[in-house]
Protein backbone atom coordinates (compact mmCIF):
# COMPACT_ATOMS: atom_id res chain seq x y z
CA UNK A 1 0.00 0.00 0.00
CA UNK A 2 2.94 2.30 0.89
CA UNK A 3 4.17 1.52 -2.14
CA UNK A 4 1.43 2.28 -4.74
CA UNK A 5 1.09 5.77 -2.65
CA UNK A 6 4.54 6.84 -3.24
CA UNK A 7 4.05 6.12 -6.85
CA UNK A 8 1.16 7.91 -6.92
CA UNK A 9 2.80 10.89 -5.16
CA UNK A 10 5.41 10.95 -7.62
CA UNK A 11 3.08 11.16 -10.48
CA UNK A 12 1.30 13.77 -9.45
CA UNK A 13 4.21 16.06 -8.95
CA UNK A 14 5.13 14.78 -12.23
CA UNK A 15 1.57 16.11 -13.50
CA UNK A 16 2.03 19.91 -12.09
CA UNK A 17 4.38 21.75 -14.53
CA UNK A 18 7.53 23.32 -12.76
CA UNK A 19 7.90 26.83 -12.84
CA UNK A 20 10.46 27.97 -15.14
CA UNK A 21 13.61 29.43 -13.54
CA UNK A 22 13.90 33.74 -13.26
CA UNK A 23 16.63 35.18 -12.19
CA UNK A 24 16.90 37.07 -8.91
CA UNK A 25 17.50 41.01 -8.75
CA UNK A 26 17.96 43.60 -6.65
CA UNK A 27 16.32 46.82 -6.62
CA UNK A 28 19.79 48.78 -7.76
CA UNK A 29 19.13 46.42 -11.26
CA UNK A 30 15.83 48.37 -12.24
CA UNK A 31 17.31 51.22 -13.04
CA UNK A 32 20.18 50.05 -15.22
CA UNK A 33 18.74 50.00 -18.76
CA UNK A 34 20.96 47.29 -20.11
CA UNK A 35 20.59 44.88 -16.88
CA UNK A 36 16.85 45.15 -17.42
CA UNK A 37 16.74 44.42 -20.83
CA UNK A 38 18.33 41.31 -20.04
CA UNK A 39 15.90 40.21 -17.22
CA UNK A 40 12.91 41.06 -19.72
CA UNK A 41 14.53 38.70 -21.40
CA UNK A 42 14.98 35.98 -18.93
CA UNK A 43 11.62 36.48 -17.21
CA UNK A 44 9.94 36.23 -20.97
CA UNK A 45 11.48 33.42 -21.84
CA UNK A 46 10.44 31.67 -18.32
CA UNK A 47 6.77 32.94 -18.89
CA UNK A 48 6.57 31.58 -22.11
CA UNK A 49 8.37 28.33 -20.66
CA UNK A 50 4.93 28.65 -18.01
CA UNK A 51 1.93 29.02 -19.62
CA UNK A 52 0.18 29.03 -16.83
CA UNK A 53 1.78 31.36 -14.36
CA UNK A 54 0.29 34.69 -13.90
CA UNK A 55 3.02 36.53 -11.46
CA UNK A 56 5.79 35.90 -13.97
CA UNK A 57 3.93 37.61 -17.05
CA UNK A 58 3.24 40.79 -14.39
CA UNK A 59 6.61 40.32 -13.58
CA UNK A 60 7.60 40.82 -17.16
CA UNK A 61 5.40 43.89 -17.62
CA UNK A 62 6.52 46.09 -14.89
CA UNK A 63 10.05 45.18 -16.00
CA UNK A 64 8.90 46.50 -19.75
CA UNK A 65 7.55 49.84 -18.22
CA UNK A 66 11.29 49.76 -16.43
CA UNK A 67 12.64 49.93 -19.80
CA UNK A 68 10.55 52.14 -21.16
CA UNK A 69 11.02 54.69 -18.81
CA UNK A 70 14.98 54.22 -18.84
CA UNK A 71 15.26 54.67 -22.67
CA UNK A 72 16.13 57.95 -23.85
CA UNK A 73 16.39 57.88 -27.74
CA UNK A 74 14.66 55.45 -29.39
CA UNK A 75 10.74 55.49 -29.87
CA UNK A 76 11.02 52.26 -31.53
CA UNK A 77 12.29 50.65 -28.72
CA UNK A 78 10.01 52.64 -26.23
CA UNK A 79 6.94 50.67 -28.75
CA UNK A 80 8.68 47.37 -28.48
CA UNK A 81 9.10 47.74 -24.57
CA UNK A 82 5.15 48.90 -24.78
CA UNK A 83 4.16 45.84 -26.77
CA UNK A 84 5.68 43.29 -24.79
CA UNK A 85 3.75 45.02 -21.41
CA UNK A 86 0.67 44.24 -23.78
CA UNK A 87 1.22 41.21 -24.57
CA UNK A 88 2.17 39.37 -21.23
CA UNK A 89 -0.53 41.68 -19.56
CA UNK A 90 -3.12 39.98 -21.95
CA UNK A 91 -2.05 36.76 -21.17
CA UNK A 92 -2.21 37.52 -17.69
CA UNK A 93 -5.72 38.48 -17.76
CA UNK A 94 -6.56 35.20 -19.34
CA UNK A 95 -4.72 33.35 -16.45
CA UNK A 96 -6.56 35.01 -14.00
CA UNK A 97 -9.48 37.70 -15.49
CA UNK A 98 -9.81 38.62 -11.79
CA UNK A 99 -5.91 39.52 -11.39
CA UNK A 100 -5.89 43.11 -10.70
CA UNK A 101 -2.26 43.03 -12.06
CA UNK A 102 -3.20 41.96 -15.26
CA UNK A 103 -5.67 44.87 -15.89
CA UNK A 104 -3.22 47.05 -14.49
CA UNK A 105 -0.67 46.41 -16.89
CA UNK A 106 -2.98 46.16 -19.65
CA UNK A 107 -3.62 49.74 -19.28
CA UNK A 108 -0.26 51.05 -18.42
CA UNK A 109 1.11 48.96 -21.58
CA UNK A 110 -1.15 50.72 -23.66
CA UNK A 111 -1.43 54.05 -22.99
CA UNK A 112 2.89 53.87 -23.12
CA UNK A 113 1.93 52.85 -26.27
CA UNK A 114 -0.26 55.94 -26.77
CA UNK A 115 2.74 58.40 -25.60
CA UNK A 116 5.18 56.92 -27.54
CA UNK A 117 3.08 57.74 -30.47
CA UNK A 118 1.65 60.94 -29.41
CA UNK A 119 -1.73 61.17 -27.48
CA UNK A 120 -3.28 62.74 -30.96
CA UNK A 121 -2.07 59.79 -32.30
CA UNK A 122 -3.57 57.59 -30.86
CA UNK A 123 -6.91 59.03 -29.28
CA UNK A 124 -8.44 55.26 -29.84
CA UNK A 125 -6.53 53.63 -27.29
CA UNK A 126 -8.69 55.98 -24.49
CA UNK A 127 -11.28 53.44 -23.68
CA UNK A 128 -9.91 50.29 -23.63
CA UNK A 129 -7.21 52.27 -21.38
CA UNK A 130 -9.44 53.60 -19.35
CA UNK A 131 -11.43 50.15 -19.13
CA UNK A 132 -8.51 48.47 -17.92
CA UNK A 133 -7.69 50.95 -15.20
CA UNK A 134 -10.70 51.24 -13.65
CA UNK A 135 -11.11 47.29 -13.77
CA UNK A 136 -7.84 46.86 -12.12
CA UNK A 137 -8.93 49.84 -9.55
CA UNK A 138 -12.25 47.92 -8.67
CA UNK A 139 -10.58 44.37 -8.27
CA UNK A 140 -7.63 45.95 -5.85
CA UNK A 141 -7.39 49.77 -5.72
CA UNK A 142 -4.50 49.47 -2.91
CA UNK A 143 -2.37 47.25 -5.95
CA UNK A 144 1.14 48.84 -6.65
CA UNK A 145 0.00 52.11 -4.56
CA UNK A 146 -3.03 53.01 -5.88
CA UNK A 147 -1.16 52.88 -9.40
CA UNK A 148 -4.63 52.55 -11.22
CA UNK A 149 -6.12 55.36 -9.56
CA UNK A 150 -2.82 57.70 -9.76
CA UNK A 151 -3.11 56.43 -14.05
CA UNK A 152 -6.52 57.50 -14.21
CA UNK A 153 -5.41 60.87 -13.53
CA UNK A 154 -2.43 60.75 -16.00
CA UNK A 155 -5.69 59.71 -18.74
CA UNK A 156 -7.73 62.77 -17.80
CA UNK A 157 -4.32 64.82 -17.23
CA UNK A 158 -2.32 64.35 -21.03
CA UNK A 159 -5.57 64.19 -23.02
CA UNK A 160 -7.56 67.10 -24.45
CA UNK A 161 -11.12 68.18 -22.74
CA UNK A 162 -14.32 67.85 -24.26
CA UNK A 163 -15.39 67.65 -27.35
CA UNK A 164 -12.28 65.77 -28.52
CA UNK A 165 -11.55 63.58 -25.83
CA UNK A 166 -12.23 63.35 -21.91
CA UNK A 167 -8.95 65.37 -20.55
CA UNK A 168 -10.36 66.83 -17.54
CA UNK A 169 -7.73 68.89 -14.33
CA UNK A 170 -9.74 68.66 -11.95
CA UNK A 171 -11.22 65.22 -12.37
CA UNK A 172 -7.37 64.31 -12.95
CA UNK A 173 -6.09 65.73 -9.42
CA UNK A 174 -8.90 63.88 -7.57
CA UNK A 175 -7.54 60.85 -8.95
CA UNK A 176 -3.94 61.15 -8.27
CA UNK A 177 -4.99 62.68 -5.20
CA UNK A 178 -6.99 59.71 -3.82
CA UNK A 179 -3.87 57.52 -4.96
CA UNK A 180 -1.78 59.44 -2.81
CA UNK A 181 -3.72 59.04 0.24
CA UNK A 182 -3.29 55.32 0.09
CA UNK A 183 0.81 55.40 -1.03
CA UNK A 184 2.09 59.01 0.25
CA UNK A 185 5.53 57.52 -0.53
CA UNK A 186 5.10 56.90 -3.79
CA UNK A 187 6.93 59.92 -5.30
CA UNK A 188 5.30 59.61 -9.41
CA UNK A 189 2.37 61.38 -7.16
CA UNK A 190 4.30 64.47 -6.78
CA UNK A 191 5.47 64.31 -9.89
CA UNK A 192 1.75 63.85 -11.11
CA UNK A 193 0.34 66.65 -8.79
CA UNK A 194 3.03 69.41 -10.09
CA UNK A 195 2.29 68.74 -13.23
CA UNK A 196 -1.14 69.93 -12.76
CA UNK A 197 -0.37 72.68 -10.38
CA UNK A 198 1.75 74.17 -12.83
CA UNK A 199 -0.67 73.36 -15.45
CA UNK A 200 -2.73 75.68 -13.79
CA UNK A 201 -0.33 78.43 -12.70
CA UNK A 202 0.39 78.04 -9.82
CA UNK A 203 3.97 77.69 -10.35
CA UNK A 204 5.54 78.30 -6.60
CA UNK A 205 3.26 74.81 -5.43
CA UNK A 206 4.17 72.92 -8.24
CA UNK A 207 8.04 73.52 -7.32
CA UNK A 208 7.40 72.99 -3.27
CA UNK A 209 5.70 69.41 -4.33
CA UNK A 210 9.01 68.61 -6.72
CA UNK A 211 11.01 69.46 -3.82
CA UNK A 212 9.68 67.04 -1.53
CA UNK A 213 10.68 63.81 -3.66
CA UNK A 214 14.64 63.86 -2.79
CA UNK A 215 13.93 63.66 0.79
CA UNK A 216 11.50 60.53 0.48
CA UNK A 217 12.47 56.92 1.75
CA UNK A 218 11.48 54.01 -0.89
CA UNK A 219 10.17 51.02 0.48
CA UNK A 220 9.03 48.63 -2.12
CA UNK A 221 11.12 47.98 -5.54
CA UNK A 222 8.34 50.12 -7.41
CA UNK A 223 8.99 52.92 -5.26
CA UNK A 224 12.76 52.75 -5.31
CA UNK A 225 12.65 52.96 -9.29
CA UNK A 226 10.28 55.93 -9.22
CA UNK A 227 12.09 57.53 -6.92
CA UNK A 228 15.50 56.85 -8.48
CA UNK A 229 13.67 58.34 -11.79
CA UNK A 230 11.53 61.02 -10.34
CA UNK A 231 14.06 62.99 -8.35
CA UNK A 232 15.95 63.11 -11.43
CA UNK A 233 13.00 64.36 -13.32
CA UNK A 234 11.78 66.93 -10.11
CA UNK A 235 15.16 68.85 -10.99
CA UNK A 236 14.68 69.09 -14.41
CA UNK A 237 10.84 70.31 -14.08
CA UNK A 238 11.88 72.57 -11.58
CA UNK A 239 14.56 74.30 -13.40
CA UNK A 240 11.50 74.64 -16.57
CA UNK A 241 8.95 76.03 -13.98
CA UNK A 242 11.63 78.30 -12.86
CA UNK A 243 12.61 79.17 -16.55
CA UNK A 244 9.10 80.93 -16.44
CA UNK A 245 8.20 78.38 -19.16
CA UNK A 246 4.50 77.62 -19.91
CA UNK A 247 3.40 74.01 -19.77
CA UNK A 248 2.68 72.36 -23.43
CA UNK A 249 -1.00 71.11 -23.39
CA UNK A 250 0.29 67.47 -23.99
CA UNK A 251 3.63 67.34 -21.96
CA UNK A 252 4.56 64.16 -20.64
CA UNK A 253 5.76 63.93 -17.25
CA UNK A 254 7.15 60.46 -17.80
CA UNK A 255 9.16 61.02 -20.67
CA UNK A 256 12.17 62.02 -21.89
CA UNK A 257 11.99 61.71 -25.53
CA UNK A 258 9.19 63.61 -27.68
CA UNK A 259 6.57 60.90 -29.07
CA UNK A 260 6.48 60.09 -32.69
CA UNK A 261 5.31 58.41 -35.32
CA UNK A 262 6.79 54.57 -35.00
CA UNK A 263 5.56 51.54 -36.26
Amino acid sequence: MRVLVSILAVLLLAAVPARAAAPEYKWEDTVQQKRVEQLIGAFSKAADASPKDYDLRVRTSQLAFYAWRLEKESNKRRLGYARICVKYAKEAIQIRPDGAEGWHWLGAGLGLAGLTRGVLNSLQLIPEIKRAFEKSAELNPAYLDGSALGQLGRVHTVLPGFPVSIGDHVKAMEYVLQARKRAPNQTLYNLYIADLLWAAGRNEEAIAELRKIPAMKPETEIQYFTYETSKRKAVELIRTIESGEKRDPFYDVLSDIQPGLVE
